[in-house]
């Protein structure tokens, strides 16, 4: 693994570090599968499905970064997923359509919650349209075939304002060419191909959602 891969993966797992216990994952997981329903989670439902107290699911939402909240307390969007409209398309297998905030998000987010997803995105240099479909165990099909993706560099990364300080430099481009254009514009990201970051991705899932993962592979 190229030593900024590994970085990354390291970097994206600090930022998450609010994640820290079984019941953490269990909420998170929760709300993962609701918004990738399309709609948005309130939080008797999250409590209802995890098996958290509904007051202790309210105190982890309040405390919790990338979390984002209509005015009827219902969660809109989080770490990455959100049942409102955003760039990047995600169709999940045996959920419905959702939306995430960068084109990093469903590489993880799909091994969570362990099916397939289609990402729908553009290249924002070409405007060519790029889809990949990925599973819990990697990226298998990916059109155009040349594609490629940014990423950000750790020390430039923050979980504060994240679609502004981290997502919106994460994208998918139709080729090299293409991102070796968009990275000379934005300091401190580079390009990694579509499998490398599914293995950020992988590292990133297998520290901070350990418990998710392994009652998915003993069927839960």
């Amino acid at each position: 693994m190229r030593p900024e891969i590994a970085q990354t993966g390291d970097a994206f797992i600090g930022l998450a570090g609010f994640i820290r216990t079984p019941s953490d994952q269990r909420i998170a997981l929760a709300i993962y599968e609701i918004l990738a329903t399309g709609h948005h989670a309130y939080p008797d439902e999250i409590a209802s499905r995890c098996g958290v107290a509904a007051d202790d699911v309210e105190s982890v939402l309040r405390a919790w970064p990338a979390t984002f909240r209509a005015d009827d307390g219902a969660v809109t969007g989080f770490f990455g997923l959100s049942a409102d409209e955003h760039n990047h398309r995600l169709d999940i297998e045996g959920f419905g359509t959702s939306w995430t905030w960068c084109t990093f998000d469903p590489l993880f987010i799909v091994r969570v919650l362990g099916v397939t997803g289609l990402v729908t995105s553009q290249c924002p240099v070409t405007g060519t349209s790029i889809q990949l479909t990925v599973t819990p165990e990697g990226v298998i099909d990916h059109q155009p075939s040349g594609v490629v993706m940014s990423m950000l560099s750790p020390d430039h990364a923050s979980i504060e304002n994240i679609i502004t300080s981290l997502c919106q430099y994460i994208r998918l481009f139709e080729n090299q060419d293409a991102a070796t254009t968009w990275i000379g514009e934005h300091e401190g990201t580079f390009v990694v191909s579509v499998d490398e970051g599914f293995e950020i991705g992988r590292h990133m899932t297998d520290a901070l959602f350990a418990s998710v993962l392994a009652a998915l592979s003993s069927g839960r």
